[in-house]
């Protein structure tokens, strides 16, 4: 073999390993909540504080994050489940960097559902979400535990829970939201109650992580033992020093946006017109 073949051989071998070494996987987006899909994110139950993140917010940094090939979007549209513990996703406009997400309760519930009574907020498929299927009456059954590994170094994650028809006699109800860091602290749980009624309650629930901090846990626990769907689940990791030095410029005229950001009940996000309920951080 010739000397000056050595390095395409070695980049085709680079490039066919990255395609096989995970075999099912997402491709991520840069917008959440993106249209065709005429349902939207109705509510958001966190602000902007030191801790959480608006829809609006997130929505801005995660675009520019997937520009910058830090951060996607997994709308469950485009892709497939590694298995019932395991999501992998392709992120960035290059789509080249591959990120690992694992169920911490590790009892394999995760589901892409044909048929589902929430509707996704994103994607051409109302039924591109991801599932949580009921335990047997268990707490944990139907809540969603995302970890993610320290090393990826993320720094800021959202959801939106959707709310569904009445089964099981309840809707979804009440759902706290907290991030957890490697240092074993934690955001504090941000409580919404999410109502009946399949689209007419969606709810979006976003973290970041403190200065020198990553998240390396992100749940979302349900009180009711009912089938739940969650749609939407975006990612930032820290940027590169370039990218950091844009986001830096940006961040400030993005939480200046006031009056995108509706902050007059906690809700964040788009404001609606008569708030439905309030939200309560508790330190846990």
């Amino acid at each position: 073999m010739k000397l000056q073949s050595i390095p395409v051989a070695l980049s085709c071998m680079a490039l066919a390993f990255a395609s096989t070494s995970v075999s099912a996987y997402y491709v991520t987006t840069g917008t959440y909540d993106a249209d065709p899909n005429l349902n939207d994110v109705d509510t958001s139950a966190t602000f902007d504080g030191p801790n959480t993140m608006s829809l609006a917010t997130f929505t801005s940094l995660v675009a520019i994050a997937y520009n910058g090939n830090y951060g996607g979007v997994i709308d469950f549209d485009n892709g497939s489940l590694t298995d019932g513990n395991t999501i992998d996703a392709r992120y960035g406009i290059s789509q080249a960097n591959n990120i690992t997400i694992t169920d911490a309760a590790g009892t394999g519930n995760f589901t892409a559902p044909t048929t589902s009574p929430s509707t996704a907020i994103s994607g051409s498929n109302a039924n591109s979400a991801l599932g949580r299927t009921t335990n047997n009456h268990a707490f944990s059954g139907n809540s969603f535990y995302f970890t993610f590994n320290p090393a990826d170094q993320v720094v800021a994650v959202g959801a939106t829970i959707l709310s569904n028809l009445v089964i099981f006699g309840s809707g979804v109800g009440n759902v706290g939201g907290i991030a957890r860091y490697n240092d074993s602290t934690s955001s504090g749980y941000t409580y919404s109650n999410v109502g009946n009624g399949n689209g007419a309650d969606d709810t979006f629930w976003g973290f970041k992580a403190p200065a020198g901090k990553y998240i390396t846990r992100f749940e979302l626990s349900i009180t009711n033992d009912v089938y739940v769907g969650l749609d939407d689940l975006g990612f930032i990791l820290i940027p590169e020093p370039a990218s950091l030095l844009l986001l830096s410029a940006l961040a400030p005229a993005l939480l200046s946006r006031r009056y995108h950001l509706g902050l007059g009940e906690h809700t964040g996000g788009r404001s609606l017109p008569t708030p439905r309920h309030k939200v309560h951080a508790m330190k846990q």
